[in-house]
């Protein structure tokens, strides 16, 4: 949840500050990479990174993050083309645009989510 308000900080440095920006999708860092970075990090602190447990996580995430960086992309892509073509009919709403995460944006999100992790656990 943390990760989710610090998209706030690049968006207010924008002049963009919305509180909504927290429930919102894609952005700086991916909510998603983080979260599955931190649960990477805590099962491998806690069970071991020998332990199907690990395995299952690391898979998990690889899924997770393919998923936010490629297709939700993908489908942000469309979104936007649609958009454009949708000036005949302006009773559709339209659809959001930014929906997935570059790479780059992911990156930090498992950075985000590792150091974390790591701080959380030698607090704790």
């Amino acid at each position: 949840m943390l990760v989710q308000f610090l998209k706030m900080i690049p968006e207010a440095l924008r002049g963009n500050f919305r509180f909504k920006n927290v429930l919102d999708y894609g952005g700086m860092p991916s909510g998603h990479s983080a979260l599955v970075a931190s649960l990477c990090t805590m099962v491998g602190i806690v069970q071991g990174i020998d332990t199907v447990e690990f395995g299952i996580v690391i898979i998990v995430s690889v899924i997770v993050i393919r998923d936010s960086v490629g297709l939700r992309r993908i489908i942000g892509r469309q979104g936007k083309m649609i958009n454009k073509m949708n000036h005949i009919n302006e009773n559709v709403p339209a659809l959001q645009e930014r929906v997935g995460h570059s790479p780059l944006e992911s990156l930090f999100g498992i950075l985000v989510g590792v150091a974390l992790s790591y701080l959380l656990n030698s607090v704790i």
